[in-house]
C-alpha cells in the first residue's frame, strides 16, 4: 500500500483534528463538572441539640451511671470504682447497669469521706 504526500496530508488533518476534538470533548465535561460543584447546595449543618431547661425547671435526678457520677462529683470513675468496692458508696445493678442513688451521694459527701 502506497501513501501518496497527499494522502499522508489528509491523514495527518483527520487525526489532528480528532485529537483537538478529544481535548474540547474533555475541557467541556471538566467545565460542566465545575460548574456542578459549584451548583450543589453546600450540606447542611449538623442538627443542634435543644437547650437544656434551667436547673429549676428539670426533674431531679434519682440515680447517676458511673460516669455521670464521676462527673459530677469531679472524681476519676476508677475512684468511684474503689469506693463501691470498699463500701463507702453504694451501687445497684440495674438491667445491666450500675446506678448510685443521688441520695447516696448525698449522704456520701454529708459523712465527708469523698476520698478512699
Amino acid at each position: 500500500m502506497d501513501l501518496t504526500p497527499q494522502d499522508l496530508w489528509t491523514l495527518r488533518n483527520i487525526i489532528i483534528r480528532a485529537v483537538n476534538e478529544s481535548h474540547e470533548v474533555l475541557a467541556t465535561a471538566a467545565r460542566r463538572a465545575r460548574a456542578d460543584r459549584r451548583e450543589r447546595p453546600a450540606p447542611a449543618p449538623p442538627p443542634i441539640a435543644p437547650p437544656r431547661p434551667p436547673a429549676e425547671d428539670r426533674t431531679p435526678r434519682l440515680a447517676y451511671s458511673i460516669k455521670d457520677a464521676s462527673t459530677a462529683l469531679g472524681l476519676s470513675r476508677s475512684t468511684l470504682y474503689k469506693l463501691i468496692s470498699t463500701g463507702e458508696l453504694r451501687a445497684l445493678r440495674i438491667a445491666g447497669r450500675r446506678l448510685i442513688q443521688a441520695a447516696d451521694i448525698e449522704a456520701m459527701l454529708s459523712r465527708g469521706q469523698s476520698q478512699p
